[in-house]
């Protein structure tokens, strides 16, 4: 696996876990348990892009949707704040070729898709649920973010 891979792997892992206390005293500063932490910069971005290709996948494998309905959203975010296609800041950002980002994450995807071994577990698991609420939210944080990729 590449390191640009290995980075988006660990990135999307990492938002996907739940912050616990380390101690009492710290409770109070950090975040509810279910809440990931924010992410910041390019981890916020390209952790942006990874939901939207394993949403887009998701659907298009399950549920027959032939068109990259969040990707695009997120191409139409990047273009409109950013004046960069989201292709392009796969490609400046992360030395990769949105065409290897996808296939290794739509192959993460059929992974996990084939351990929950069908479509509907997946959804009664939640797995479609994760997604959605995590597209959304990073999608509002890269909104708001002040952030410009150079």
């Amino acid at each position: 696996m590449s390191t640009p891979v290995l980075f988006i792997v660990t990135a999307f892992l990492m938002l996907s876990l739940p912050i616990q206390a380390a101690t009492p005293a710290t409770a109070q500063t950090t975040q509810p348990q279910n809440t990931p932490q924010p992410l910041a910069d390019a981890a916020l971005h390209t952790a942006l892009i990874e939901t939207a290709i394993r949403y887009d996948f998701y659907n298009k494998r399950c549920r027959g949707v032939s068109f990259d309905k969040h990707y695009d959203k997120v191409n139409r975010l990047f273009v409109t704040k950013y004046r960069l296609t989201a292709h392009n800041y796969v490609k400046r950002h992360l030395n990769q070729d949105i065409k290897v980002l996808k296939q290794a994450l739509e192959h993460q995807l059929n992974e996990q898709l084939n351990q929950l071994s069908s479509c509907q577990n997946a959804k009664d698991q939640g797995l479609v649920d994760d997604l959605q609420n995590q597209f959304n939210q990073l999608y509002q944080q890269a909104e708001k973010s002040p952030w410009f990729p150079e």
